[in-house]
């Protein structure tokens, strides 16, 4: 069973590679060294300000330690054939999640590294914080994200999923109390408490070789996990694994009964309301708009803040270019009286709308940012640009690729 993981795991890394390529193409890197740049200026000038021993500073600390330690979850590339090709080798598969667990680990106290290492210049300044004290939280941190992934693995089994309670403790309340102990008393009995939990833990990991696997939440989870990490993939480039879920959004009828309900914006009010209830495109839409006002607010410097909106308004648009082709596999559009032209037509006019809502709620962080008048005319002269580049000549040429 092992070796049935690892080559799972080598298929699933040559399919992350393949979609990291596009990731991490000449445009991203770039906006990434702005961003990283930016981050880090601004990082850097709040240090500076910091006086140390302020009450906020050990909190700030814990609440970004849990986060860190939710981040990285168990990875089994259990498939959903498992269920019925796998199911005699079920008592086996206790091997099977040693490899997923050690795997997902090593990714685990990565991200686990990271946060400790950002945090380290913050912790010596405002608790005062020398060397010994930083290892024995790196320890800490370890050792808790052993146990929070040992524990992921018990859930596959006893369905402890449906046990909100025990969930809440052992991956929140035991890792906020030990957090807590390093942090306000002594980081090194907290290594101590950390160490017995998670031996515990490990222990009760080691007792389910013969129990009956939860194949429902198993397959589920592991779904969940791939289609967060498609739906990053998805900022970049179209991923055809992604699945969607359609909501109803109730409150969002009075939007749609202002809609035009006649034959020359039939495509309108279908694209419309596919976006804004599709878990997928919609919700992608929403989070990047979200995520650059964020920026937009918190970088310092103005000019970085403004590349920013740009950039954002890029892939905004490139990711609903796509969309474009999203009924071409309802074989009722295919009978509506309308023609090719003009449901590209209405696709433009959507598109169009909401990069227009998009660079309305970044000129208004931009102006609460109080970032420069001159600064903010250029960025929305290149808004149009873009936005007559991605809605005119590119759609053109990607809705005559379609079709050919």
């Amino acid at each position: 069973m092992n070796r049935i993981f690892q080559k799972r795991l080598s298929n699933h890394l040559v399919e992350m590679t393949k979609y990291l390529k596009y990731v991490f193409n000449d445009f991203f890197v770039i906006a990434l060294m702005f961003f990283v740049g930016g981050l880090g200026y601004a990082y850097s000038g709040f240090l500076k300000q910091l006086s140390g021993n302020l009450w906020w500073e050990r909190p700030v600390a814990i609440v970004v330690l849990l986060i860190g330690l939710q981040l990285g979850g168990l990875a089994t590339l259990v498939k959903s054939a498992d269920k019925v090709f796998m199911a005699p080798k079920e008592y086996q598969f206790h091997s099977y999640f040693s490899g997923a667990f050690i795997y997902s680990l090593v990714m685990g106290m990565i991200i686990d590294l990271i946060t400790w290492f950002v945090l380290m210049p913050f912790l010596s300044i405002s608790i005062g914080w020398g060397i010994s004290q930083l290892i024995g939280l790196l320890l800490v941190i370890l050792l808790l994200k052993t146990g929070w992934m040992a524990y992921q693995v018990v859930k596959l089994y006893f369905q402890l999923n449906h046990h909100m309670v025990m969930a809440f403790v052992t991956e929140l309340v035991l890792p906020l109390i030990i957090l807590v102990l390093a942090l306000y008393f002594n980081v090194w009995a907290a290594a101590l408490l950390a160490l017995l939990i998670t031996a515990s833990l490990l222990y009760a990991a080691s007792l389910i070789k013969n129990e009956l696997l939860n194949w429902n939440y198993t397959i589920d989870h592991e779904d969940a996990r791939m289609n967060r990490i498609y739906h990053f993939y998805s900022l970049f480039t179209e991923v055809p694994e992604l699945s969607g879920r359609i909501h109803r959004r109730k409150y969002l009828d009075p939007v749609f009964k202002l809609l035009k309900r006649d034959q020359g914006h039939l495509y309108s009010n279908l694209y419309l309301r596919s976006l804004l209830r599709d878990s997928g495109p919609g919700s992608l839409y929403f989070r990047l708009v979200i995520i650059a006002l964020i920026l937009v607010l918190i970088i310092p410097n103005q000019i970085i803040g403004a590349l920013m909106t740009v950039i954002f308004v890029y892939l905004v648009g490139f990711q609903l270019i796509p969309f474009y082709e999203h009924f071409d596999s309802n074989v009722f559009t295919h009978i509506y009286p309308v023609n090719q032209k003009r449901q590209l037509q209405n696709f433009r006019a959507i598109v169009q709308l909401l990069l227009l809502f998009e660079c309305f709620v970044l000129l208004i962080a931009m102006l609460i940012a109080r970032i420069t008048i001159p600064i903010i005319l250029i960025t929305m002269v290149v808004w149009l640009i873009e936005g007559y580049v991605l809605t005119v000549p590119y759609l053109n040429k990607k809705a005559k690729q379609i079709r050919n």
